[in-house]
């Protein structure tokens, strides 16, 4: 069995996704925004369940760093989240 069937060109590892390891490094970078995006609204969204149960419970005094958990996390969360998906989005069709 022949271990390398173009002789005059290198071997590229595939990758599970169908690109090559050098497409692969390649869009790593990419795909940072929208995790980031993603575990923020996560955050926010968990301060926004913690206020209703803290409210629930009869607590009317909320810290403050709950409330702009709450008020920021969920925004700025989304607002990342989109912006990668768009970036990734433009950078694939080029």
């Amino acid at each position: 069995m022949r271990s390398n069937i173009c002789p005059g060109r290198p071997k590229t590892k595939i990758h599970p996704t169908g690109l090559g390891s050098d497409d692969v490094q390649a869009r790593a970078g990419d795909t940072k925004l929208v995790p980031v995006g993603v575990t923020l609204f996560g955050i926010g969204l968990l301060a926004v369940v913690a206020i209703f149960v803290l409210f629930a419970t009869g607590r009317t005094e909320l810290p403050v760093w709950l409330n702009v958990t709450a008020g920021l996390g969920l925004p700025v969360g989304l607002a990342l989240g989109v912006a990668g998906v768009i970036r990734n989005a433009r950078r694939s069709r080029r």
